[in-house]
């Protein structure tokens, strides 16, 4: 019974990020992130622009992102796919949470319950429908990610420090 009633929370906790896929994202920096990456072809044009000063917003990594974003509104609506895109690294952040947090021993329910708080955090929804802040997205994914290895490489055998440094850094 009680799982049943902490997987109607979850749902419900995640009707608001599906729902928003129809309504148009916020958009605050548009003109100084998502303008100038519209005439960059490629990453090594990107790398470019950071070189000779024109892109003085140096996050390649979002960046990168966002042209993935920009190459599928050729074929899709952009708000559509900005928003999509959110969605899936927030289902990924997830995730990891669930994993991070059986591996320092909380139990499942208690899990499924601290993941469906911080979905349902005004913070992390204003985050997903606002498409110019994918950077707050990847830096929670990266500290995620370096956390999990860091917690991989503590409890268990194999030693994957280098790969939580990495991610720790990519944060």
């Amino acid at each position: 019974m009680r799982l049943k009633l902490f997987g109607l929370f979850f749902v419900l906790c995640t009707i608001p990020y599906v729902m928003t896929l129809n309504y148009t994202a916020v958009m605050l920096d548009y003109g100084i992130i998502i303008e100038p990456l519209k005439t960059v072809s490629g990453p090594l044009e990107l790398i470019k622009t950071y070189k000779d000063g024109s892109n003085p917003d140096i996050q390649p990594i979002r960046d990168l992102s966002h042209m993935i974003d920009i190459f599928l509104s050729n074929y899709i609506n952009e708000n559509t796919v900005s928003l999509f895109h959110n969605l899936i690294l927030l289902a990924f952040i997830a995730f990891l949470l669930f994993r991070n947090f059986l591996l320092i021993g909380i139990e499942k329910k208690t899990a499924y319950l601290l993941i469906a708080i911080v979905l349902s955090h005004p913070a992390t929804f204003h985050i997903f429908i606002e498409f110019t802040a994918r950077k707050h997205i990847l830096s929670f994914l990266f500290a995620q990610l370096s956390f999990y290895f860091y917690l991989k490489s503590k409890f268990q055998v194999k030693k994957d420090y280098l790969k939580s440094l990495f991610f720790y850094l990519l944060s």
